[in-house]
């Protein structure tokens, strides 16, 4: 009876121990929990933002491309135009990762975004 309640007991620690190694939720790196959704790549983080970069550019990123801000009447009227402007603006954004979206043009006063001549 004894060694039928140890080899239960012992073979119950085994697979309780072995259930939860594989769960994603009990993965743990230095107090952080890392899971599959909180990933999220350039694209989702920078897209329809205005961006400064390291360099000191500023960008709109719009449909996946980039746009010159040269004058801050241009984001001005871009940050108004879309919801929560002000909290839509992004700083110090590398020039490595600017470099994944390619450069279409200029975002000019009014929301007018006027494509390069080498883009066209």
């Amino acid at each position: 009876m004894k060694k039928t309640f140890l080899i239960i007991a012992f073979v119950g620690m085994i697979f309780t121990s072995c259930n939860t190694k594989n769960n994603p939720e009990n993965l743990k790196s230095n107090n952080a929990t890392v899971t599959i959704n909180d990933t999220i790549t350039d694209f989702d983080r920078l897209e329809g933002k205005v961006v400064m970069s390291t360099s000191g550019e500023w960008f709109v990123i719009k449909d996946g491309q980039r746009w010159r801000a040269m004058s801050e009447a241009a984001t001005t009227d871009y940050l108004k135009s879309i919801e929560n402007g002000q909290e839509n603006v992004v700083k110090n954004v590398s020039v490595k990762t600017l470099e994944q979206f390619p450069i279409s043009g200029e975002i000019l006063p009014k929301l007018e975004f006027k494509k390069d001549k080498a883009t066209q």
